[in-house]
């Protein structure tokens, strides 16, 4: 009897596991979509900002681009990510409320960009293949922008 109730528990964990796993992930996608979009919309504010840093050249991007930058970084096919392995930093975002996302290229795969996010001391990695965004979001940080000039404040 007791075999069989451990047997019995272990496969109810099993099947928890296989259901919670999953929700988690997706429950941290969503979360971050919201803390993302919130962030654009008050970086567009008055009083908001966006600053990029990418290269060695630090630009506060313009409303046209914030909205691009959003898009890419917000897109239906984000997954949860568990490991950087070999990636380098390329492009650093950070937001007027604190939030902070580093945008790290996988050395592994080609067209795949790693989203690290910061937000109140608690950090979220994801993974985002495919689309070319990285190099979209190279062109919308940079001082010329992609839907106007953003303004330098560091480098060039």
């Amino acid at each position: 009897m007791k075999k069989i109730l451990i047997a019995v528990l272990a496969l109810l964990a099993a099947g928890v596991m296989m259901i919670a796993i999953p929700l988690s992930g997706r429950f941290a996608v969503i979360q971050y979509k919201r803390r993302v979009e919130m962030d654009a919309l008050s970086a567009e504010g008055e009083d908001g900002w966006l600053r990029a840093e990418r290269g060695g050249v630090a630009t506060l991007l313009e409303g046209g681009n914030i909205r691009r930058v959003t898009r890419l970084i917000t897109p239906i096919e984000l997954t949860r990510a568990y490991s950087q392995r070999q990636a380098q930093e390329e492009i650093r975002l950070t937001y007027s409320s604190g939030d902070t996302l580093r945008l790290l290229s996988d050395a592994a795969r080609e067209d795949r960009v790693l989203i690290e996010f910061t937000s109140g001391g608690q950090d979220a990695l994801f993974a985002l293949e495919g689309r070319h965004v990285l190099e979209a979001l190279e062109e919308a940080v940079s001082p010329e922008g992609f839907s106007g000039a953003n303004t330098v404040v560091e480098g060039e």
